[in-house]
């Protein structure tokens, strides 16, 4: 017996859409399987099957298997369809496959699970081929399905058309298109949003652990207070000073051998004057022990780099030195690196590179206090720190047990070539370790989350930007959206951020250290050099900080899940070309008040001497935490050339056309959104974001709700079945309810279920004024019914226009009751006449 080679192909989303036999809804996704209409084999048993089709009545049928009833063909048949149902091709059916390909084709899983007890005869939970040639399955399946069919009655019921009302002959079928791909655009916005909060929100956490914030900023206070707080007495017994106070070369040296030396650095006593034990000898703090001694580090300019080159001043001041920038680094074609020779000790100081950003005279210090002194004395008499100095470094490392950590210090003195030192002192906090403990490798898990998000969203952008090349065959098409070159400078900035942190878990300086009970160096024997682990640390955290100011601006994009809050998205948008236009112009203000300022007063206020500081300063004046009356201390006249104007120019314009711009953006946004009321997609407009944001969580959370089939929001289909049940009528904007029904009677849906979807999204309406059937036959590609929403907003303008007709007559009505017109010419005359009487 021959299969008929007619087939029907069985689908979710187009035999039974989601919902069960019973009518519940189930979730399922698209999913087909192709079965024969009649005449499979094994006919014998298809009838017995089809006799008992209640799958829940349906006796365990003996059917003596005989394969000698088959033909070739039959055979051939059999075996085919056997492997459409063994999906991982092992050569029989597990139950739990066999259960999936009939949920997949619409049966419940408590019909799927008994068809599947009937056909495993021998109860090894899996059917073989002799026990699936004996019965016809795919037909048995067919008719199951068939038989599950929630069909629409022939006749709509009282009670649904009376439940309709008035107004309810047609359907906006276009409507009902419109708001659904809108939600379902605002649904991938909000779950991408969701899955982009998560990632932040554990890259945040990453982040401030690596950075572990609060042993850092206590560590570095306590040093900092300790070494820049403290004072001394300076030699000639007048006055105390600190590191701050330092203005010379001579209180450097003061400094340095009085202080630091003499009592912050080396202090081998408790605080009641007894002698330190060998444990706790040179620990600062009680807590922060030193690894080591200390460093002095200079780097000098070459002499006659000055601008002053006239020769008739060579005789008057034979040396002339520049100034070098970036400390002491820039530009590095006038760094000193010839050796000096010191008269008092008669050794030669040589210039040195430690790493690329290491160089300079260095001299190193042991933990050995008086040969610190005597070493000190000897540089200070060899003159070490000369005019051609610019700038100076003192550094030395801490370890701190209770948190594991190391400090780094470093204090700095840049010597301008005017004579000006500007003291600085700054810690630098590194743990000993990145994964020693367990909360460690918590942390890690969590980097390596941070890094897997990293490789998907990279992914995703690498499709989005093919997609987009496919589409307009230009190579740069993904760089003309705002939003993806935002997005692709974040992830650029993450792969950056990756590589520095492996960079700074990897360092040598860490894993290749020789720990001693007095000490801790460096593999060669050398004091513990954090310099370049410091400045990568320093570049880690403040891209850190670069990157999450990208993330807000990222965060921007996905409030379009919500109309309301898509506003200031759209408005950013909006106002995004004049903001940039009108930033230019601002630029160009700022950079020509500045040059003002630094003309006027460069000379006598320290935040005019150079061009970056100059504008932080003025910025100050805009913001109001520089303090104008500096100016006029400084120079009266100059102060009100200078602050007067541009106190006007940011007061009076600047400031007021950037509200402009802002308020230009978010009048046509405004405009925009009530354009969209007036459309289909009013109710996506005018949906609250707690409403949006509870529906969606009870979508996703469906499947943890007993009867959830039985929640008012989850009774009916879900948005993507509707598109699915609507798909044929994308064309159609206005239907007539009667032909819909018509339409869906082969779709599985009931039809209060139809009923309801069309309430939910407001798609009821009136019969037109005009015969679309007839209006169809002489436009079959349907372009009248584009005259619709046109003859709609003429409505609603011509209602407009009669609200504001009244609204203006009401005004006049009542400026009349004010101001009473004067009488007309005709009352005028017969006034006069009647000597004043009518």
């Amino acid at each position: 017996m021959a299969a008929d080679p007619r087939g029907v192909k069985i689908s979710v989303a187009g035999a039974n859409n989601g919902y069960d036999d019973s009518g519940t809804h189930n979730g399922a996704g698209t999913a087909s399987y192709k079965v024969p209409l009649q005449g499979s084999p094994s006919a014998a048993a298809a009838a017995k099957a089809k006799a008992a089709l209640d799958v829940s009545n349906m006796p365990e049928q003996e059917v003596e298997f005989q394969p000698e009833q088959f033909t070739n063909d039959e055979w051939d048949e059999i075996r085919r369809q056997f492997s459409d149902f063994d999906l991982d091709g092992n050569g029989y059916i597990e139950i739990e496959e066999f259960i999936g390909l009939c949920t997949q084709v619409g049966l419940s899983r408590e019909r799927a699970e008994k068809l599947s007890m009937m056909y495993d005869e021998d109860g090894d939970g899996v059917i073989d081929f002799s026990e699936f040639a004996k019965r016809d399955v795919v037909g048995d399946l067919q008719q199951a399905v068939e038989d599950s069919k929630p069909k629409l009655e022939a006749q709509e019921p009282e009670e649904i058309r009376a439940g309709l009302g008035e107004n309810t002959s047609h359907v906006n079928v276009a409507k009902i298109l419109q708001v659904v791909r809108a939600k379902i655009d605002n649904s991938k916005i909000a779950f991408a949003f969701g899955r982009y909060m998560l990632y932040v929100c554990i890259y945040i956490y990453v982040v401030m652990y690596q950075r572990n914030p609060q042993d850092s900023l206590r560590i570095s206070t306590s040093l900092r207070n300790y070494f820049v707080g403290s004072e001394y007495l300076a030699p000639n017994g007048m006055e105390t000073k600190s590191l701050m106070d330092i203005v010379t070369v001579e209180d450097v040296w003061d400094w340095t051998q009085i202080n630091f030396v003499g009592g912050l650095f080396y202090n081998d006593k408790y605080y009641n004057d007894a002698f330190r034990t060998r444990v706790d000898r040179n620990s600062v703090l009680e807590h922060n022990k030193l690894t080591g001694g200390f460093r002095l580090t200079q780097r000098r300019i070459r002499n006659d780099t000055c601008l002053e080159g006239r020769a008739s001043f060579k005789r008057f001041a034979p040396n002339c030195y520049g100034e070098l920038y970036v400390e002491a680094m820039v530009p590095f074609n006038l760094v000193e690196k010839e050796p000096f020779y010191g008269p008092f000790s008669g050794k030669t100081y040589n210039w040195e590179r430690k790493w690329f950003w290491d160089v300079g005279y260095y001299q190193e210090f042991t933990k050995d206090k008086e040969d610190a002194v005597a070493r000190l004395h000897e540089l200070r008499m060899d003159n070490w720190i000369g005019p051609a100095t610019q700038w100076i470094r003192l550094d030395f490392a801490l370890y701190n047990p209770n948190v594991g950590s190391y400090a780094f210090c470093v204090a700095s003195f840049e010597v301008r070539p005017t004579g000006l030192i500007i003291p600085n002192f700054e810690v630098t906090v590194r743990r000993s370790g990145y994964y020693i403990a367990t909360q460690d490798y918590i942390r890690l898990a969590m980097e390596v989350v941070v890094v897997a998000g990293w490789a998907a969203y990279t992914w995703g952008e690498f499709l989005d930007a093919r997609r987009l090349y496919k589409q307009s065959g230009k190579m740069l098409a993904y760089f003309s959206e705002f939003w993806n070159a935002v997005d692709l400078l974040h992830l650029v900035i993450m792969l950056m951020l990756f590589f520095t942190w492996v960079y700074i878990v990897s360092d040598s300086t860490i894993s290749e250290l020789i720990i001693t009970e007095d000490q801790i160096t460096m593999a060669n024997g050398a004091p513990l050099d954090f310099t370049e682990t410091a400045l990568a640390i320093r570049f880690y955290y403040a891209t850190h900080g670069f990157n999450l100011l990208i993330c807000v601006v990222r965060i921007l994009k996905f409030l379009r899940q919500n109309a309301f809050l898509g506003q200031l998205t759209d408005a950013f948008e909006l106002m995004r070309p004049g903001l940039l236009q009108f930033a230019v112009v601002l630029f160009i203000s700022i950079f020509m008040f500045t040059a003002m300022g630094v003309i006027l007063f460069g000379s006598k206020i320290q935040e005019f001497t150079a061009f970056l500081e100059a504008v932080d300063n003025i910025m100050g004046y805009t913001i109001g935490y520089s303090d104008p009356m500096d100016l006029f201390g400084a120079d009266s006249v100059g102060a009100i050339v200078f602050y007067y104007p541009f106190t006007f120019l940011m007061a009076f314009f600047v400031l007021p056309l950037t509200v402009a711009v802002i308020m230009d953006g978010y009048g046509e946004m405004q405009a925009m959104y009530e354009a969209a009321r007036s459309t289909n997609l009013a109710d996506v407009i005018n949906l609250d974001y707690p409403d949006q944001l509870y529906r969606g969580f009870i979508r996703s959370m469906q499947f943890f709700i007993p009867h959830h089939h039985r929640h008012p929001r989850l009774r009916l289909p879900a948005k993507e079945e509707v598109l699915r049940l609507f798909a044929d009528l994308n064309k159609i904007e206005i239907i007539s309810y009667a032909e819909l029904r018509k339409m869906f009677r082969d779709k599985f849906i009931s039809e209060e279920l139809l009923v309801e979807v069309i309430k939910k999204y407001n798609a009821f309406r009136p019969d037109p004024q005009w015969d679309l059937p007839a209006a169809a036959e002489g436009n079959p590609d349907g372009d009248h019914l584009e005259l619709a929403p046109l003859i709609e907003q003429l409505q609603l303008r011509a209602d407009q226009l009669v609200r504001d007709q009244q609204s203006m007559q009401r005004k006049l009505d009542l400026l009349c009751e004010i101001f009473p017109p004067p009488p007309p010419a005709e009352s005028i005359e017969m006034l006069s006449k009647s000597g004043g009487k009518f």
